[in-house]
């Protein structure tokens, strides 16, 4: 019986909140390293400072990052020129360098076995083996002429894969099939370099602008606010916002409030979304009750975007 009603439970939780109400929007956000004025940037490439341990994936890691950089819409500069130089002197070919190690490479192995009737009646035992292959990396991006860090960054990707061998009863055929079976590194250097593909994804948000969306659920279930919510269900976001705003102008209701600052944002109006929630947090405050965390939270995250809003600024600012 406990065991029923913990399943209805969930259940009525996964039904809830697949229909919950969502207003959504895109935000525009700049990288996230300060590239302001800078025109030209270039990858180190690994293998030039990689121990030995990792020198055979050391090119892989660097195409990666290469690829990720090439995707961003400042020049890319070939540091070939760069080999015998000092890095103080890195500024006089780009602006910007990333630098950067193989900090560790980790193999995962785990086995199943199974029996099963191989050729002729005779007896084999099949085993699976799924390896997991994991590579860390870390990169800095440097400011060439001032040495100044720009950001720092620690990324791991993995990669897994199984293979099956079979092996017989008999010792002859045992032989046979473990022959080139554990060619391991090989195996692992190939896993290694499919993982580390996944470095170069999102690394348009370290380097250029880039879009969000942001999701959020309308709060509320109230007549009033269920009404309301009928009509964002049905896109009809200005007789959704006239709701709102007469709900709260009348009582000043929290979650009116709340969801009438989401209809603002989707309306790209995110400074008059940031008043109304600052009204909202400090009329609650007044009154000696809690403010809910929902308004702290959509607080910092407008102040976030409309300090974004104002280093994009610069971004645009024609040369």
């Amino acid at each position: 019986m406990k065991k029923y009603l913990l399943f209805l439970l969930v259940l009525i939780q996964i039904i809830f909140f697949s229909c919950a109400t969502k207003v959504s929007f895109d935000v525009e956000h700049p990288p996230i390293i300060d590239l302001r004025n800078v025109n030209s940037i270039t990858v180190i490439p690994f293998e030039w400072n990689v121990s030995s341990r990792y020198l055979h994936i050391a090119g892989d890691v660097t195409a990666a990052l290469v690829t990720g950089v090439r995707r961003g819409s400042i020049s890319y500069v070939d540091p070939s020129m760069m080999r015998y130089i000092s890095s103080l002197d890195y500024w006089r070919h780009a602006d910007v360098y990333i630098t950067g190690r193989i900090s560790n490479v980790s193999v995962s192995d785990s086995f199943h076995s199974r029996e099963e009737k191989g050729r002729r009646d005779t007896q084999r035992t099949v085993t699976t083996t799924t390896r997991i292959v994991t590579v860390d990396i870390e990169y800095t991006y440097v400011h060439a002429r001032s040495n100044k860090v720009l950001g720092h960054f620690r990324k791991s990707a993995s990669e897994t894969s199984t293979i099956e061998r079979a092996r017989s009863h008999q010792s002859s055929h045992s032989r046979r099939h473990n022959t080139g079976y554990w060619a391991n590194d090989q195996w692992t250097d190939s896993m290694a370099s499919s993982a580390i593909t996944q470095f170069s994804n999102n690394m348009n948000r370290e380097i250029d602008i880039w879009k969000s969306t942001e999701n959020r659920n309308v709060k509320g279930h109230s007549s009033g606010l269920s009404e309301a919510k009928r009509m964002i269900r049905h896109k009809y976001y200005g007789r959704a916002f006239e709701i709102y705003s007469d709900i709260y102008e009348q009582n000043g209701d929290i979650q009116a409030g709340y969801n009438l600052s989401l209809l603002l944002q989707f309306d790209d109006k995110y400074q008059d979304a940031l008043d109304l929630l600052k009204l909202i947090h400090k009329n609650t405050m007044e009154s000696g009750k809690r403010v809910p965390s929902y308004i702290t939270k959509e607080i910092a995250k407008i102040s976030g975007f409309i300090d974004g809003f104002e280093i994009l600024k610069e971004y645009r600012k024609p040369n």
